[in-house]
């Protein structure tokens, strides 16, 4: 999780106070106050600080500068192959996005900016890979109408089937709903271009459009897992404390439940004395190691 040097959004204090866990490991960049988020993560959440581990201002600048190289690395494979396929479309477009995230990194760099050079040289190499799959693509399908109708085949099947994945849930997914947008338009394009005979830029734009569809799908889900959690505290007649954390969106629909340390036996009684059925809850929780780790970056950084 990425949240800010200085503070600790409400979601991220919920899910903390839903574990089992009585310490929480806090990695923080060089910028990052220390006391002020040690203390806010003691008063909320009752855990206790178990190590901190600080990346130094030479390991910011280490990283940085191995992530520049290897951007550089990957706008070379990505020139070689829009070359090669002699393409000018979409992976020209993304190449040229690649160089500018490489220029500003380096300019970062230079200016000892290093989470902000390292940040830009990961998008830069993230351009440059996607510009040489682009290329690739393109240039299997130019001048091949059977790969280009096949290619757009397969982007209405992954359209349909986001379209019922979406269809499926009744919340809002802004995020998957713009992808499965841009899908259609693109396969609208492609299935154009395909008629005036470029066969090329139809394969393209018709993996552009399978991607973005396969895209809206995987937004869907992460929506459906992204948990929130609700807190209640409720007082049993019996004076046996139960705290339930409901959490939505969530498949397998888990609960926490703590109860106040009577034995087993002892509640059985209690419960049959005041006619309650008995309360059996199991821990189920997506988060299943002992020990947290929150990854804290810089103010840039949220989650």
């Amino acid at each position: 999780m990425f949240i800010k040097p200085d503070e600790i959004p409400d979601e991220v204090e919920s899910v903390l106070e839903s574990l089992p866990d009585e310490e929480v490991e806090v990695v923080i960049s060089p910028d990052m106050d220390l006391n002020m988020i040690s203390s806010k993560i003691k008063i909320t959440t009752n855990l206790t600080l178990k190590h901190v581990q600080k990346l130094s201002d030479i390991d910011m600048q280490e990283r940085a500068f191995e992530q520049i190289e290897e951007a550089k690395d990957a706008i070379k494979d990505a020139e070689e192959k829009v070359e090669k396929y002699n393409v000018t479309n979409g992976a020209t477009r993304l190449l040229e996005e690649a160089k500018k995230h490489l220029n500003t990194s380096v300019d970062a760099y230079h200016n000892e900016s290093y989470g902000l050079a390292y940040g830009q040289a990961v998008s830069a190499e993230s351009l440059a890979e996607n510009a040489e799959r682009f290329a690739e693509h393109e240039g299997e399908g130019k001048n091949r109408p059977d790969a280009a109708s096949e290619a757009i085949r397969k982007a209405g099947h992954e359209i349909d089937e986001a379209e019922e994945a979406l269809g499926e849930i009744s919340t809002p997914l802004p995020r998957a709903e713009k992808h499965l947008a841009e899908a259609k338009e693109y396969l609208e394009s492609a299935k154009d271009t395909y008629d005036e005979g470029d066969y090329g830029k139809a394969f393209a734009d018709a993996r552009t459009a399978k991607r973005l569809a396969q895209n809206a799908v995987e937004a869907a889900k992460d929506a459906q897992k992204r948990m929130h959690v609700q807190l209640t505290l409720s007082q049993k007649k019996n004076g046996r404390d139960k705290m339930e954390i409901d959490v939505e969106g969530n498949d397998s629909g888990g609960k926490l439940a703590a109860h106040d340390g009577n034995s087993d036996d002892e509640k059985e009684k209690d419960d049959a004395e005041s006619g309650d059925e008995e309360d059996t809850t199991t821990t189920t929780s997506a988060f299943g190691s002992t020990t947290t780790t929150l990854m804290m970056q810089g103010a840039n950084n949220t989650m």
